[in-house]
């Protein structure tokens, strides 16, 4: 259920009267369709302009609302509260937009009233959009909030990430030094192992040459044995043949 008033309203002038005829207590179904003239031409509203209802209630208390562009119109809810009280109000369209302001004539608004008891009505100022206002601000701080919340668990991955780093090239450091240590250990090893064969070396080359001075020492013995055993067996022929000769003259003898 919707009702939408469509009326001019001139950026400049005088107050336009009875423009606009409501009922007392309605809410929800009502809307005011305000297009802006300027010297008699429909005034273009900007896209990203921001409009608001400024409103003077009957009972002289005030109303401070958003509205929202429909075409080229300025569309303006009637909300309970703007219609809470019977009789005369008066209206204005504003448009902001980076700083300036540009403010319509006002308008009246007739409300008529309602066959409800007058004291079961409470009569108050309404103020949407300061109240919007202040609900856009809580979202942005609870955004800017959450931000900053992710901008300092960014910054904390951030320095994980660098400890981790850090710790990385320190365990990296340490592998190497380890792996320094344990050629030096294997370098030692080799040297050594190369010393001890040296030293196996040179006493292969000292028995070497002691095998050969022994070997030298045993040809020398074994001439003079050999020479011995030559003369002994010159003594046995001589003394065999100096025998066969005793013999020999003995037996002459004998037959002599």
């Amino acid at each position: 259920m919707q009702i939408i008033r469509h009326i001019k309203v001139d950026l400049y002038g005088a107050v336009k009267r009875f423009a606009v005829a409501a009922k007392q207590m309605d809410m929800g179904t009502r809307y005011i369709g305000v297009t802006l003239m300027e010297d008699g031409v429909a005034y273009e509203i900007p896209n990203d302009a921001e409009i608001i209802v400024n409103m003077t209630k009957p009972d002289r208390t005030h109303v401070h609302n958003d509205g929202e562009k429909s075409g080229n119109e300025a569309l303006v809810p009637l909300t309970r509260n703007m219609l809470m009280v019977h009789g005369t109000a008066y209206c204005e369209i504003q448009l902001y937009q980076y700083g300036a302001l540009l403010t319509s004539a006002n308008f009246e608004m007739e409300i008529f009233p309602s066959q409800r008891d007058e004291s079961e009505i409470v009569h108050s100022g309404e103020y949407t959009r300061l109240e919007n206002t202040i609900h856009a601000a809580r979202e942005a701080l609870q955004i800017a909030q959450d931000t900053q919340n992710a901008i300092d668990a960014a910054e904390a991955l951030r320095v994980a990430a660098e400890k981790a780093r850090e710790l990385a090239e320190r365990a990296r450091e340490i592998r190497e030094s380890r792996r320094e240590d344990s050629t030096a250990k294997i370098i030692a090893e080799c040297a050594e192992t190369i010393r001890a064969a040296v030293e196996q070396t040179e006493a292969c080359l000292k028995a070497t040459q002691r095998a050969e001075e022994i070997i030298i020492s045993q040809s020398g013995l074994m001439q003079y044995w050999q020479q011995s055993v030559t003369i002994m067996s010159a003594s046995g022929s001589l003394k065999r043949t100096s025998t066969s000769m005793w013999t020999e003259e003995r037996q002459r003898q004998q037959n002599c």
